[in-house]
């Protein structure tokens, strides 16, 4: 394990030594966090409140400005850490779960070779420290299901709104662990329901500080109805576009003189999807079910990283696909062995959930990456059965 733990950072430290990438989203991130580091104020010139993203990801910028630490080459090389510190979760849940050496040391080395998840960590975006924190909530949810004890599951409800205020998208994440409990595991529904009780109370404030700000109900950031409208948008087939710019200023061109927040646009642009979905639903689910598999198929950061670069493409691409493969036998296995069936089976709706979601609005590649060390767990179960090693 320290081999493989050693292998995972060396080839993330170098790779964000070497093939440093930037991306559109960096300079907010980065402006959010030296604000909270100097004004304490979450804004993007210092004054005006902020909500348009969430503030995990910039406070936790926001650590390493306040102790001098400004040279983005430091950010992603403490991504090269954190991704490491994911990896050793993972390695442990495998564990945990009565996985076997060969499956444990699979799922190392697939995590660690990953191109994907070692080209995430040389962006300053928030991915690698979703990731960190969504596999330490399935680590807490796994050791709740084991032991029963009402602090795993305090604690996983804990590292849930952690990771919401990372990832907004994951809001609902704690009641798909509840529905699944009153599905799989009723003995357990109470304390399920208390881990989502602690993760929406610990959410509370930030929902709180948005209503005193803009006077309206913001409960992590104010893109959710931009998100459903591209993700409904089949002119641009559900994905995020330039064009989207112009659909922006469409809204804002309707709203009086002086409007402030995005989430006056919002919520224009949420009604305008929700419109649309209910005029024709039979349409959009055929339209949603379209995109499910093209979602696992794209590559993150592919206009950075592979454009001119075809043969790197096709390695990432088989690599990845490969893994994929590996995983829906691994899902069988899982399902299988009596053992392994309970929590597979929260695995498994936990990457529905992700699936979903990322579906029903606008999605990036990059968006799946949280939940891919479960693929990953999957794929490795697969292989180890499927070749008895």
């Amino acid at each position: 394990m320290v081999l493989t733990l050693a292998l995972c950072f060396s080839l993330r430290f170098s790779a964000c030594i070497l093939l440093p990438q930037e991306a559109s989203d960096s300079s907010a991130y980065i402006t959010l966090g030296k604000n909270i580091a100097a004004h304490s104020n979450y804004s993007l010139d210092g004054t005006t409140p902020y909500a348009y993203r969430a503030p995990g990801y910039p406070f936790f910028l926001s650590v390493f400005y306040k102790c001098g630490f400004n040279n983005p080459a430091i950010l992603r090389m403490a991504n090269a850490g954190i991704d490491t510190a994911t990896c050793l979760i993972l390695l442990t849940m495998i564990t945990m779960i009565g996985g076997s050496f060969a499956t444990m040391l699979l799922a190392g080395l697939l995590f660690t070779c990953h191109p994907i998840l070692i080209a995430s960590t040389t962006f300053i975006l928030s991915e690698t420290w979703a990731t960190f924190i969504l596999i330490l909530s399935l680590f807490w949810c796994v050791n709740a299901l084991q032991n029963k004890k009402i602090a795993s599951f305090v604690l996983a409800g804990m590292c849930f709104a952690a990771t919401i205020l990372v990832k907004p998208s994951f809001i609902a994440a704690p009641l798909t662990i509840v529905i699944a409990t009153l599905i799989f595991r009723r003995d357990l529904f109470l304390r399920a329901l208390l881990l989502a009780l602690v993760c929406f109370a610990l959410l509370t404030p930030w929902s709180i500080r948005n209503y005193q700000a803009f006077n309206s109900f913001i409960p992590m950031s104010s893109q959710s109805g931009l998100q459903l409208w591209v993700g409904s948008a089949k002119e641009y087939d559900g994905l995020y576009h330039d064009d989207m710019r112009k659909e922006i200023q469409r809204v804002q061109a309707t709203l009086p003189p002086g409007t402030i927040g995005f989430h006056h646009v919002d919520n224009v642009l949420r009604k305008e999807a929700l419109t649309r979905i209910m005029a024709d639903p039979i349409g959009y689910t055929g339209f949603y079910l379209s995109k499910m598999i093209p979602f696992w198929l794209r590559i993150p950061g592919e206009q950075a990283l592979l454009t001119g670069r075809k043969n790197l493409g096709i390695a990432i691409r088989g690599y990845h696909y490969l893994v994929l493969l590996m995983a829906i036998g691994g899902m069988a296995i899982g399902l299988k062995k009596k053992k392994l069936r309970t929590v597979s089976l929260f695995f498994l709706m936990m990457i529905a959930y992700t699936t979903v979601i990322h579906i029903l609005l606008g999605s990036l590649p990059r968006f799946y990456i949280p939940i891919l060390p479960i693929v990953i767990l999957f794929a490795a179960l697969g292989a180890s059965n499927r070749f008895k090693v």
